[in-house]
């Protein structure tokens, strides 16, 4: 359920406008803060699991919260890989913690490092959580099945 509310959340007004006027109805919305409950459920049921951690830290990450991505994100990265979807899970841990520590030293560089700004929300979790997701293309699709 996690990653459900996750990817409808991410759907643009205009694709839900197409969606509505194409089959006549509209798709139901997702929530980040309803992703993140279900994450958040994932990994008290199966702490050690990288697939759970990651997604939960991506969902903090979108949503602002950049400590706890960071705290997430980092403690995925020392759990096992269970199977290839896990791995790709894993070099997204990588690849979103690598823009985490960009953006701290850029804003420390420039005076200041917020947990919860939403106009840096924006540029980190609105814009790497995506791009990191998009890089994956088709590979990431093939991970979709599995977590929460």
């Amino acid at each position: 359920m996690g990653r459900w509310h996750f990817e409808m959340a991410q759907i643009n007004f205009m694709v839900r406008q197409l969606i509505k006027l194409v089959y006549g109805a509209a798709l139901a919305p997702g929530r980040f803060e309803d992703a993140l409950t279900e994450f958040q459920a994932a990994v008290a049921l199966n702490p050690s699991k990288l697939i759970h951690r990651v997604e939960l830290g991506r969902t903090h990450l979108r949503l602002g919260h950049k400590a706890e991505a960071y705290e997430q994100l980092s403690a995925s990265l020392g759990l096992a890989v269970e199977d290839v979807n896990a791995q790709l899970q894993k070099e997204d841990a990588e690849l979103l913690l690598d823009k985490l520590k960009g953006e701290f030293e850029r804003s420390v560089s420039w005076g200041g490092f917020s947990s919860s700004g939403s106009s840096s929300a924006a540029a980190v979790g609105g814009s790497g959580a995506a791009d990191v997701s998009a890089d994956r293309g088709s590979s990431s699709g093939s991970a979709k099945g599995g977590a929460a």
